[in-house]
């Protein structure tokens, strides 16, 4: 069993994005798992999610997938790396239907490509 040196979680301030972090912040600890001693690096859209999540051993990089700086950060040293990709806009009445599509479809996609062209192993 191969290890991921990295996993990295994309809208790791959300509600499930929280939850994830949590339950992966245990797996890293426990040997035998494909996780044990990953760096865990999470995206967040904004300092408050910052402070929900300083009690988990993670990287916290706060950013947009619709920038390619951010994409670029993100995926620094990611060869290898698992990603959940948990970023997204769920109310498309509340932010808008462009920006629905710019995040939900445009930006995704340009982000998985990106992960395909770094040897990300798992998406």
């Amino acid at each position: 069993m191969q290890n991921f040196q990295k996993i990295i979680v994309t809208g790791a301030g959300g509600w499930l994005g929280c939850s994830l972090l949590n339950h992966l912040s245990g797996l890293v600890k426990e040997p035998g798992t494909v996780f044990h001693n990953s760096e865990i690096v999470g995206l967040i859209q904004d300092n408050e999610s910052k402070k929900l999540l300083s009690e988990f051993d993670i990287v916290l990089l706060k950013g947009d997938l619709r920038s390619e700086n951010t994409i670029n950060e993100l995926l620094k040293d990611a060869e290898g790396a698992v990603i959940f990709n948990l970023a997204g806009i769920i109310h498309p009445t509340i932010f808008g239907q462009r920006a629905f599509n710019e995040v939900n479809h445009l930006a995704m996609e340009n982000f998985a490509q990106k992960c395909a062209d770094r040897g990300v192993r798992k998406f």
